[in-house]
């Protein structure tokens, strides 16, 4: 009876462990088709948006960023969601004889550094409060 024992417990282990790994990839493709239906909601209905911002979190899978606008003026502009996509440059314009782009990395992107973003916006409701999300199209850092 104990190798039976040990034998169902087994099974159980890894029945478990593939229904987790079910229950987790469902909230990530789930949580993936939230971030794509608002990349379109911006798309369709936001506006050009250019400003100056201060990064305070940047995201671990390297596809957001948290800022504050300089000068904040109304609480709306408090905390801005900056989203980047595949399409976002992120880097700065070297002037000199032939101008080119110097490209950079999200990673050389640092918290509290300044930054200038140019994106579409669009502002959503959620919850009684406005959150301000932007798509970057171009990321430059400034001081």
């Amino acid at each position: 009876m104990h190798p039976l024992y040990l034998k169902a417990n087994k099974y159980v282990k890894i029945s478990l462990c593939i229904v987790l790994s079910s229950i987790a990839m469902l909230s990530l493709l789930g949580a993936s088709q939230d971030i794509q239906d608002l990349l379109k909601n911006i798309r369709r209905y936001g506006t050009e948006y250019t400003f100056r911002a201060r990064i305070l979190e940047k995201t671990d899978d390297k596809n957001a960023l948290v800022v504050q606008k300089e000068p904040a003026t109304t609480a709306t502009e408090k905390r801005i969601y900056v989203i980047i996509t595949k399409d976002t440059k992120i880097g700065y314009q070297v002037h000199g004889a032939y101008p080119m782009w110097k490209s950079l990395t999200y990673d050389k992107l640092k918290e509290e550094s300044h930054v200038l973003i140019h994106g579409l916006k669009m502002i959503e409701k959620e919850a009684g409060h406005e959150i301000m999300c932007v798509e970057a199209k171009r990321i430059e850092p400034s001081e």
